[in-house]
């Protein structure tokens, strides 16, 4: 099985916490970031397959700024970046660099079709181990 490294960047810990556990019950593996700036220093060196991005970050830069940090980061410049977000306006994310956004509150489905729909893209292929096991 392919190892896949999701970063999630969330600044409330019970939701960056949820969705950890969400992804690692799945088999991803998961890079945690409470702030863009940790998510930065956090990903120095290390493959990253997927983002996920909170957009009100609160202190720092927000999940918009991080998006195009990324995107100018050569590790992972070509990867999906999703906002997690409450504010429903896609359009907005789109023009902003992202690939697609998961609207607050989100089921886990949702979630994992998201993700999966994004990788199949990138590799052109889904990994289906990757699934729901149960909390």
């Amino acid at each position: 099985m392919k190892n896949l490294h999701i970063l999630n960047v969330e600044d409330d810990p019970s939701q960056r916490g949820y969705l950890t556990k969400l992804l690692t019950q799945s088999k991803f593996s998961v890079i945690d970031a409470n702030s863009g700036e940790q998510a930065l220093i956090l990903i120095d060196g290390k493959k990253v397959d997927l983002a996920l991005l909170d957009i009100n970050l609160g202190r720092g830069m927000n999940g918009i700024e991080l998006s195009k940090k990324l995107r100018f980061n050569p590790s992972c410049c070509n990867i999906p970046i999703i906002a997690v977000t409450a504010y429903y306006n896609k359009d907005y994310f789109l023009h902003h660099g992202f690939d697609d956004f998961i609207l607050k509150p989100y089921t886990y489905d949702q979630l994992i079709r998201t993700i999966n729909s994004h990788l199949a893209k990138q590799s052109n292929e889904v990994d289906t181990s990757y699934s729901f096991e149960g909390t």
